[in-house]
């Protein structure tokens, strides 16, 4: 594999397409470019490592001019600028983000500036700006149990899948339950409908299937309720 990505890059290089290559060799596009990262991180080019070092340096980057412009074409020095945002503060409100102070500035003195740099002169001069807020999230992602999973009736998982009838022009529902570990559906229930109740049995048939092989009662894992453990099937799932 290695030898086709050599042979790949080395025709790239000399202007053929890459697909055209990967296609001749049989080799999948994402081989190649992964082979080609991993090549340019163990051997950098010389323009990646002259950028690095201009990163470094003193020389990095564009310089700032240090003054913005009107719309007339008159130049505004940054120091000026700063005393225009400060006056706004003062006059208007004082709890101005840098968007609003960009709008601001743009309308009062009919100067074209842009909204990151309003913010780069509140942060770097002096401290006008109100601490961010925090996104709350009500519901926070969490990640799964990793479950381990070492012997049969241990972990079931269950779902509700529905499906057409073309010819009656209706749906059908199925709802199974399986064993994680040996991968075998207990108990299913197949109808017009699916209830909690039809639910629940289904659970009931399943648990009454394994009742002289489990040890303990199984988790049921699914995303109709909340996956704990059931020692009686009936109360797994809610009343309605």
């Amino acid at each position: 594999m290695t030898k086709l990505c050599q042979w790949t890059d080395y025709w790239a290089h000399q202007g053929h397409p890459v697909r055209t290559l990967c296609s001749a060799f049989d080799l999948p596009r994402g081989t190649y470019y992964a082979w080609r990262q991993r090549q340019d991180r163990a051997h950098p080019p010389a323009s990646l490592a002259m950028s690095a070092i201009a990163r470094d340096g003193e020389t990095s980057g564009r310089q700032i001019p240090g003054y913005s412009v009107t719309q007339s074409g008159e130049k505004v020095p940054d120091g000026q600028i700063m005393e225009w945002i400060i006056e706004i503060l003062t006059d208007e409100n004082a709890a101005y983000g840098y968007e609003k102070l960009t709008w601001r500035v743009r309308r009062r003195f009919a100067l074209i500036i842009n909204k990151k740099k309003v913010y780069r002169l509140c942060c770097e001069a002096m401290d006008l700006l109100w601490p961010q807020r925090r996104p709350k999230t009500l519901h926070p992602r969490h990640l799964p149990r990793n479950w381990v999973i070492t012997r049969p009736n241990q972990l079931w998982q269950t779902d509700l899948k529905y499906g057409y009838l073309v010819g009656e022009d209706r749906f059908f529902y199925w709802q199974a339950v399986i064993d994680v570990c040996d991968r075998m559906i207990i108990a299913y229930h197949l109808g017009l409908a699916c209830k909690a109740t039809d639910a629940a049995r289904t659970i009931a048939q399943a648990v009454a299937m394994r009742q002289a092989e489990r040890l303990e009662p199984p988790v049921i894992r699914t995303d109709l309720f909340r996956s704990r453990n059931y020692p009686d099937p009936a109360s797994a799932l809610p009343n309605r």
